[in-house]
C-alpha cells in the first residue's frame, strides 16, 4: 500500500470516528434536553399543588370528594399504626445485631427477640388487611370491582419481589447437573 492509499484510508477513518462522534453527542445533548423538559412540566390534571398521597387510589376508582376524606383519614390511622409497629421492629432488630455481635450470644435471648419481631409482623399484616377491607366497605360495587385489581396486583407485584430477591441472593438458577 503506497502513501497516498493509507492515507485516504486514514482519512476516512477519521471522518467516520468523527461522524459517531458527532451522533453520539447529539444524542446526549437530545436525551438530557428532552429529559430536562418532561421534569419541568406539570402534571396534567393537577394544577399547581404537588400530587397528594392517594391520589393514584383516587383517581383510579374515581372516588367522590367524601369517600376521598374517608380514604383519608383511613389511610392516616393506619401509617400512624403502621410507622409505630416498624419503629418497634427497628429496637427490636437492633437489639438482635446487638446480641448476635456479643462475645458470647444468649441464644434465649435470640430466640425471644425473634418471636417478638415476629408477633409485630404479624400485627403489622393484620394492619394492613384490616385497612383493606375498611378501604373496600367505602367503595360501590363498581368501584369494589377495581379496588379488588388493585389489591391483586400489588399482591402478584410484591409476589414478584420477593422472588426476584431470592434469586439474587441465590445466584442464577442452574439446572440439576449442575448443582
Amino acid at each position: 500500500m503506497d502513501f497516498l492509499a493509507k492515507t485516504r484510508f486514514l482519512v476516512i477513518v477519521i471522518v467516520i470516528q468523527a461522524v459517531l462522534l458527532i451522533s453520539i453527542l447529539a444524542t446526549i445533548g437530545y436525551r438530557y434536553y428532552s429529559f430536562r423538559q418532561v421534569r419541568n412540566e406539570p402534571l396534567n390534571n393537577m394544577g399547581n399543588r404537588p400530587p397528594q398521597p392517594g391520589d393514584f387510589i383516587s383517581r383510579s376508582l374515581q372516588l367522590t370528594p367524601e369517600q376521598r376524606d374517608d380514604f383519608s383519614m383511613l389511610r392516616d390511622n393506619f401509617h400512624r399504626t403502621f410507622d409505630s409497629l416498624d419503629a418497634q421492629m427497628q429496637v427490636i432488630s437492633k437489639q438482635i445485631t446487638d446480641e448476635v455481635v456479643e462475645d458470647k450470644p444468649n441464644k434465649a435471648v435470640i430466640d425471644s427477640l425473634i418471636d417478638r419481631f415476629g408477633d409485630i409482623q404479624k400485627l403489622q399484616k393484620k394492619a394492613m388487611v384490616e385497612h383493606f377491607i375498611e378501604m373496600k366497605s367505602f367503595c360501590t360495587p363498581g368501584q369494589c370491582e377495581r379496588f379488588n385489581r388493585m389489591i391483586i396486583q400489588m399482591d402478584e407485584y410484591q409476589q414478584r419481589q420477593h422472588r426476584n430477591a431470592g434469586r439474587m441472593r441465590r445466584g442464577p438458577e442452574r439446572g440439576p447437573r449442575n448443582r
